[in-house]
């Protein structure tokens, strides 16, 4: 008997002695557990720095925070997309200011 053959007949077998109640159901035949990972919105702690500081390049921002850098990245990408934080090019860095109040 070929490895696959006997593999699907172990797993017939226990198949069976899941539906007679003798053992408990197969994992791979249960409900899927998927998990959540919790996604922090660390962008409130970015923007108090850039308004604390004006005129951070983001090198300096990030070395002033203390989590990863997809966190720091996703948070001044946010902040920049909702109008908050003004980017200014200057040279090969970026620099970030407070954006001006509209209202």
């Amino acid at each position: 008997m070929r490895e696959e053959r006997l593999g699907l007949a172990m797993l017939g077998f226990e198949r069976k002695q899941a539906a007679m109640k003798l053992r408990p159901t197969l994992p791979c035949d249960g409900k899927l557990i998927v998990q959540r990972y919790k996604c922090f919105d660390r962008t409130e702690e970015v923007y108090w720095l850039i308004k604390r500081k004006h005129g951070l390049t983001t090198a300096e921002l990030f070395d002033l925070v203390h989590f990863a850098q997809g966190d720091f990245t996703y948070s001044l990408q946010t902040l920049v997309e909702r109008g908050r934080v003004t980017a200014v090019d200057r040279g090969r860095a970026k620099t970030y200011y407070p954006a001006p109040r509209t209202s």
